[in-house]
């Protein structure tokens, strides 16, 4: 099982890669071709599998088929790569673009949001300053108040008279007075715009953190800030570097494929070839050997026992030639 584990891995990624480059390839270029998206969808789903089959016959024929085909099938195979890499790059784009137009939309939100926010920012600082400076104004008519004399010399006595102005104390009286409705007022619109930017501050928390489209493209926003780079070419780069990587990945694998089948078979042959010989060694070298072992039988000499001229010597030399059925014969000499 571990001898055939990597070619399937190496088939199952083939395949996926270029069913997901298909895939991609159908869908983007349907987006471009969208008055025949049937018709589209069809040319492209063969092209896609025309591609693999190329890709497999210039592997295993291209020594067979000819210079003329082996040139058709190479510009054929780079032309419907070119093709599947721009329905690729179409279909991410496209996909880019209206998660693009939504994140715009919710920007423009939060831009409006931060408009009213600066509005309200800048009136609640002038209204601040005005209102330190009504502080001040009151605070100095608190002082003239305090201060209200009037110094004059007695022409009978020759003394210096200090007295209050009752006149100018109600003046400033009134003075103080209004400058003291004023800060109560500018103390209301303050706290009225303060409130109005918290209110503010929540909503534009409340749309960024419920956000799901941000937060999927927060890291490119961050390496937006990283780099100080454009998020159109950022993406640019991004759907390149798919585009370059995933089609022609598929290919390599498919030829990958082929040269690992291959192998295999030639190794399965070798090793057939090499069992079905050392089975028929063994017969051979018996079959010498049992052709050495026998001897002809004309080289046999007969094992003739001689004892005497007795009977019995004469039937035991008969036995030994002819066996118990050749009784009484001699041998011819």
């Amino acid at each position: 099982m571990k001898k055939y584990f990597l070619p399937i891995l190496v088939a199952i990624f083939a395949l996926g890669l270029s069913a997901s480059a298909a895939y991609f390839s159908v869908l983007g270029l349907t987006k471009l071709f969208a008055g025949a998206v049937v018709g589209t969808a069809i040319v492209c789903s063969f092209i896609e599998g025309a591609k693999l089959i190329i890709a497999s016959v210039l592997h295993q024929y291209s020594k067979k088929i000819g210079i003329l085909t082996n040139v058709f099938l190479v510009i054929a195979l780079l032309v419907a790569m070119s093709i599947t890499s721009m329905g690729v790059y179409g279909y991410l784009t496209n996909a880019y673009q209206s998660t693009a137009n939504k994140l715009e939309i919710i920007d423009g939100k939060v831009n409006v949001l931060n408009l009213k926010r600066e509005r309200f920012k800048s009136s609640l600082t002038s209204h601040e300053n005005e209102k330190a400076e009504i502080n001040i104004v009151i605070s100095e008519l608190t002082k003239g108040l305090s201060n209200n004399t009037i110094q004059y010399k007695d022409r009978e006595t020759g003394q210096i008279i200090t007295t209050t102005s009752s006149s100018t104390r109600k003046i400033l009286k009134a003075q103080l007075d209004d400058a003291k409705i004023q800060r109560e007022k500018l103390t209301k619109n303050i706290e009225s715009l303060t409130d109005s930017i918290t209110k503010l501050d929540i909503k534009i928390l409340d749309i960024n953190s419920n956000n799901e489209i941000a937060s999927e493209i927060g890291p490119l926003k961050f390496i937006q800030k990283l780099t100080n780079v454009p998020m159109e070419k950022i993406i640019n780069i991004l759907t390149l570097v798919i585009v370059l990587v995933v089609d022609p990945l598929a290919i390599v694998l498919v030829i990958v494929f082929n040269k690992i089948t291959e192998r295999e078979k030639k190794e399965n042959k070798n090793i057939i070839q090499k069992n079905n010989i050392e089975k028929e060694k063994p017969v051979i070298l018996e079959i010498e050997n049992l052709e050495n072992d026998i001897e002809p039988e004309s080289e046999k000499e007969p094992d003739i026992e001689i004892q005497d001229d007795t009977e019995i010597g004469q039937k035991t030399i008969n036995k030994d030639l002819y066996g118990d059925g050749q009784k009484g014969r001699k041998p011819t000499e």
